[in-house]
């Protein structure tokens, strides 16, 4: 006897997941977006105030720091190349404020095609975040202003 069993029943009422579910809607919607331009806003204004202390920054001695800085070694190896240390300077600032500006530029862009886009938004969140904090302008400005660093109350 030959028998042959029933496919299995599928819910009917279920719909399969769809892309309308990363979608933000309301008040999420405005409070995702004022986020964002906060935050970018606040990035924009330490970069602005930021450059000028950059460029400073490069043009005086340090004996530690994370990233490319001026020490004695590098004032003479500079001195031997006949490189004037304001043109180091304005090169890394240049370099810095390259790596930001695309960051922003990539960030912009997602929100430009995804405005209404959770993933969208964190992304472009995460960009213009990680730009802000990557370079060293924010660490020129807390050399110039040591205050903004000090965390005791």
């Amino acid at each position: 006897m030959n028998t042959q069993q029933a496919p299995a029943p599928t819910a009917l009422g279920r719909e399969p997941q769809s892309r309308e579910n990363t979608r933000l809607r309301g008040h999420w919607l405005v409070l995702a977006r004022i986020a964002l331009l906060a935050i970018t806003v606040l990035a924009l204004v330490v970069y602005i105030a930021g450059t000028p202390a950059n460029v400073a920054w490069f043009n005086s001695l340090h004996t530690d720091c994370l990233d490319i800085c001026m020490t004695a070694a590098t004032v003479q190896s500079l001195h031997a190349l006949g490189i004037p240390i304001t043109i180091f300077a304005v090169y890394w600032t240049s370099v810095n404020l390259l790596f930001a500006l695309t960051y922003f530029g990539v960030a912009a862009l997602i929100f430009w095609h995804k405005p209404d886009d959770w993933m969208g938004l964190l992304a472009s969140f995460s960009l213009v975040t990680l730009g802000a904090a990557f370079p060293s302008v924010p660490a020129a400005l807390v050399d110039v202003y040591p205050a903004w660093w000090d965390t005791s109350p």
